[in-house]
């Protein structure tokens, strides 16, 4: 403040008015208030008279000497005010360097006046400003007005709109306990000092786009009945909405939170947008509950963020969202966790604990970017992560059984770098599984770019071949994951195949004799089956042959799948 100056001229000195004028780029505020205020009268429906200036009056040119302009305005004469009628329908002190506001509502208020509408825009508000436990009936309008010292509205009522568009608040502007009934709006409003809206309600359209807070910006308590709009808003410190309550929509699109933010147990009743925000300091939604679809689309988060005990009743989409730091998901309820697109960085956390119960009922990792770590389990949430994924897909089609492939294989990698083997396990079974259903469903949609074999060859050929996929692969031994299961199918095979040597007559020999007794026939699918061949015991005709190279063909297969398998296991 000690580049500003004050100087207060006469309006018939013309010579200290241009000396002004050549060393200071001059900006006239009551010219632009008579540019500006018509248009605002036409909507109410109101006859505008221009601000005049008598020689009489004196100027106000506020001096900002490191930049060389100065301001200009009208010195507010409350003496002369006085010798006037009071005004019945509006007030119009625009463009005016007022010196005390109190004295002037004080006045209006013994004289019955206050319910009058009030026009003070494009004004300069020297001292701090106490209109507090007041009831505004009408239109307050205070546009591009700079409020020098503190400015209270406590525990005051706004009747009519609210209009604080583009002011400037020098010090504390104070809200507490205020009723907004009409719109209020504090478009491209700069609050320099502390913005406070403790328990404040907004009864109707609540307007905070393009706004700045410099300093602490507290919502605690607020109520917003209507729509509010916090659009490319500027939070430079640290922001309370502890506990408040938004029953309409509420846009917070392309802000940005500089300092620490809290939404501890806020209620969003309807849509929310944080989309392009980006928050600097920690954010912090511990129980907060929102019950209509919220969209953290190409949020970044640089520092951490918190959601745990959150309940999102609806699909909450953080697509492209960027998770720079640690991230806390430990979500009490969310019907669509939407994490496509997204980038994490460092460690998000989704495993419930003591204090928290996680229950997810749909999410999506497709096309996410996981630089850091997942930390989540398999048995996560009240379903596995196969079910809660399998649930965001709309139909079975080639398209989303190719998606669910690129979220397993996002998963097998995360629990791999984990050391969680078992849950790797899992989610590698579920990947082969998509994937070989997208390839069934793709056959005649795309063709392998490395095939010889025609278009339509190749789609047969994958139909036919998907049933022993189905049972070799997959039943059998899980793709290379349930070597329990392979070893359960070598039992099951020699005993299939002795059965078989048993019932068919004159299959086998023993010692030159016929002997088909049940003992000798699993003996023989034993030795036969890990092609040990001992020779006391071998086939007698052509089926016993054939039957015998069929077994010996599939005791070499089995012994090698459930080899591999059981190593891969152990290995780890």
């Amino acid at each position: 403040m000690e580049n500003r100056e004050i100087r207060i001229v006469d309006a018939s000195n013309s010579t200290e008015i241009n000396n002004i004028a050549e060393n200071y780029e001059i900006e006239d505020m009551i010219e632009m208030a008579n540019e500006v205020l018509p248009n605002t009268f036409d909507e109410l429906n109101i006859s505008y008279h221009k601000i005049e200036v008598a020689d009489d009056d004196k100027f106000v040119f506020v001096i900002d000497r490191m930049n060389q302009k100065a301001k200009k305005y009208k010195f507010f004469d409350f003496d002369k005010f006085k010798e006037q009628p009071v005004p019945t329908d509006f007030i119009n002190v625009s463009g005016h360097y007022i010196e005390d506001m109190n004295t002037l509502l004080k006045y209006l208020s013994i004289e019955g006046r206050i319910e009058i509408k009030i026009f003070a825009s494009l004004s300069y508000i020297h001292n701090s400003l106490y209109a507090e436990n007041l009831t505004f009936k009408e239109t307050i309008n205070f546009e591009f007005t700079f409020f020098m010292g503190k400015a209270s509205f406590r525990e005051t009522t706004f009747e009519g709109v609210a209009d604080f568009k583009g002011v400037i608040f020098g010090r504390k502007a104070n809200f507490n306990e205020t009723t907004f009934e009409g719109w209020a709006d504090f478009k491209a409003t700069t609050f320099k000092g502390r913005g406070s809206f403790v328990k404040a309600t907004f009864e109707d359209k609540a307007i905070f786009r393009e706004a700045t807070f410099e300093d602490i910006a507290n919502f605690e308590n607020s109520t917003f009945k209507g729509c509010v709009n916090f659009e490319n808003s500027t939070f430079k410190f640290y922001v309370n909405f502890r506990e408040a309550t938004f029953e309409d929509k509420a846009n917070f699109e392309f802000s940005t939170f500089k300092g620490w933010e809290h939404f501890w147990n806020a209620t969003f009743e309807a849509e929310t947008i944080f989309m392009g925000a980006i928050f600097e300091g920690g954010v912090y939604f511990w129980n907060a509950t929102f019950r209509d679809e919220v969209n953290f689309h190409n949020v970044t988060f640089k520092d951490e963020a918190i959601f745990m005990g959150a309940t999102f009743e609806s699909e909450t989409r953080f697509t492209g969202a960027r998770f720079l730091n640690y991230t806390n998901l430990k979500i009490k309820f969310c019907n669509f966790l939407n994490l496509s697109g997204s980038i994490n960085r460092d460690i998000m956390d989704l495993i419930p604990d003591g204090v928290s119960n996680v229950d997810i009922k749909k999410v999506s990792f497709f096309d996410m970017k996981n630089i850091g770590q997942i930390r989540i389990k398999w048995s996560w949430s009240k379903n596995n992560l196969r079910n809660v994924i399998g649930s965001s897909m709309t139909d079975k089609s080639y398209e989303s059984y190719r998606m669910m492939e690129n979220q397993y294989r996002l998963l097998k990698e995360n629990f791999h770098n984990l050391g969680q083997y078992e849950d790797e396990d899992e989610a590698y079974l579920a990947l082969k599984r998509a994937e070989r259903k997208a390839i069934f469903k793709g056959a005649f949609k795309e063709r392998h770019h490395k095939s010889l074999i025609p278009h339509y060859g190749y789609a047969l050929w994958t139909w036919l071949i998907n049933p022993f996929k189905v049972v070799v692969y997959d039943w059998v031994g899980g793709y290379g994951t349930k070597p329990g299961r392979v070893f359960g199918a070598m039992l099951i095979t020699l005993g299939v195949f002795a059965a078989i040597f048993y019932l068919i007559p004159n299959t086998l020999s023993y010692s030159e004799s016929k002997y088909n007794c049940f003992w000798t026939a699993i003996y023989h699918s034993l030795v036969t089956f890990l092609t040990i061949g001992y020779g006391n015991v071998s086939p007698e005709d052509h089926w016993g042959i054939l039957i015998s190279g069929i077994e010996g063909f599939m005791g070499l297969f089995l012994m090698s799948y459930v080899t591999v398998a059981f190593v891969r296991k152990i290995l780890r």
